[in-house]
């Protein structure tokens, strides 16, 4: 193994360590597990916009796309929903549900209410 290879700065692992104290908005501390998200070549190719106390609006950001390895945007497309779907775990470990609406193209509106169901797949984060 070359030198150095085997260690990692810790900013390049903060994310997987959950979001800093100091965030207390249940929306920033789902989005901060959301973003962990796999997408083609780590392109990221998501917009998010906080638009009340519990809203969340998520938008594919078309100058993420990557038009010649993924022509149809599908691996995009499929990344948004693992972003979602991390969203959503993150959500339910803070009491909350997310219920996402999507619409075409890739957006996706979410609210957060109060719930009790837990997710036991959010551990994996």
């Amino acid at each position: 193994m070359a030198a150095g290879c085997n260690e990692s700065p810790a900013t390049a692992l903060a994310a997987w360590r959950g979001p800093a104290a100091n965030i207390v908005d249940p929306r920033l501390v789902a989005l901060s597990w959301a973003l962990l998200a796999p997408s083609p070549h780590n392109s990221q190719p998501w917009l998010t916009h906080l638009n009340d106390s519990n809203g969340i609006a998520v938008r594919i950001d078309p100058r993420r796309l990557l038009p010649i390895v993924d022509p149809q945007a599908r691996q995009a497309l499929i990344s948004l929903g693992a972003f979602l779907e991390l969203l959503s775990l993150a959500a339910a470990a803070q009491g909350l549900r997310a219920t996402i609406s999507l619409g075409p193209g890739g957006d996706a509106d979410i609210r957060l209410s109060r719930d009790t169901v837990h997710d036991p797949l959010f551990a994996a984060l």
